[in-house]
């Protein structure tokens, strides 16, 4: 398992024989095939990020999706969250709690997976804060954010999903190839 810059990633191993398969097919066909390949990978990942989100109300697991992202050559998928409207109508139909506000709405993924320093925080805008607490509207100048340890719940999925991911890439790699041929075969 890789961790770089704060992101975590995946090393496939056996990927030289994956590289050499790929090699032999035309570029064209590399371009249909290998994005499959790597969406069924990311599969499992996402079931089990989905699995170990916090359960406060279960928007954050339901707003996690896969994307696939190309970059230079490679083709990655990438564990994110949807930001549509179908989430703003989801929290009407669920009891309004959880989240940060307390209300019920949506938490940003990077809020919940990593540690919040403690620190100050001010208006930008206007000169007061104005916030509920204990059922009372309170004003003030700043408040201090005690800081938060994160729930790292999408490291311990890429952790626990590797081989799973790792096999399912594999396995879909291979159905696809072999579509390929059969059509590359039946269309000679």
């Amino acid at each position: 398992m890789a961790d770089i810059g704060g992101k975590t990633g995946i090393r496939v191993a056996g990927v030289n024989h994956a590289v050499a398969v790929l090699n032999g097919l035309e570029r064209k066909t590399q371009k249909r095939i290998l994005p499959k390949a790597v969406r069924a990978a990311g599969a499992p990942f996402l079931k089990a990020a989905r699995r170990r989100a916090p359960k406060a109300n279960r928007l954050l697991s339901r707003s996690l999706a896969l994307v696939m992202r190309r970059y230079s050559g490679s083709v990655l998928v990438v564990i994110g969250q949807e930001k549509t409207k179908r989430f703003d109508k989801a929290k009407t139909k669920i009891k309004r709690t959880g989240g940060i506000s307390g209300r019920g709405e949506l938490t940003p993924l990077h809020l919940v997976e990593e540690d919040v320093k403690p620190h100050a925080i001010r208006p930008r805008a206007a000169r007061r804060l104005v916030f509920q607490a204990g059922g009372k509207t309170v004003y003030a100048t700043e408040v201090h954010h005690p800081g938060r340890r994160g729930d790292h719940f999408v490291r311990a999925a890429a952790a626990a999903s590797e081989a799973e991911g790792v096999r399912q890439f594999g396995v879909k790699l291979t159905l696809e190839v072999m579509k390929e041929a059969a059509a590359s075969g039946a269309g000679s």
